[in-house]
């Protein structure tokens, strides 16, 4: 994954907190140990934004390392930005830099109910 200068650090240390096969920096005890997931699938939400991004990076690095079909992304397009399209290709190819399954859901967004604007209709649209 390509990163800004500002992100690197970012990275380094979500890596590092991570990654089991990392050297955490100043940990005595060398790499640090996390207990790998479950048989079955992890699902990231992936917006396309920094978060995450880091998150996708992370978790494919750890959980999806060698275990074929144990990751998978999942992105809403609420169709309600006008680059909308092009975030969904943005997560697209993440996925595949990952070699990640994707999962795309388009959804429409209506007036939230009880008030709270587009914010809370995108949510809740989210949700179902």
């Amino acid at each position: 994954m390509a990163s800004s200068p500002e992100e690197r650090p970012v990275l380094e240390a979500v890596r590092a907190a991570v990654d089991p096969r990392s050297d955490a920096p100043g940990s005595a005890e060398g790499p640090a140990t996390a207990p790998l997931p479950a048989p079955g699938r992890w699902w990231v939400a992936l917006s396309g934004g920094v978060d995450s991004s880091v998150l996708l990076d992370a978790v494919a690095r750890v959980f999806g390392a060698g275990v074929p079909g144990s990751l998978a992304a999942v992105h809403v397009n609420h169709g309600l930005h006008p680059d909308a399209g092009a975030w969904e290709d943005h997560c697209r190819e993440a996925a595949a830099r990952y070699e990640v399954a994707i999962e795309v859901r388009r959804v429409e967004v209506g007036a939230a109910a009880g008030g709270g604007g587009v914010e809370a209709a995108a949510r809740a649209a989210r949700r179902d």
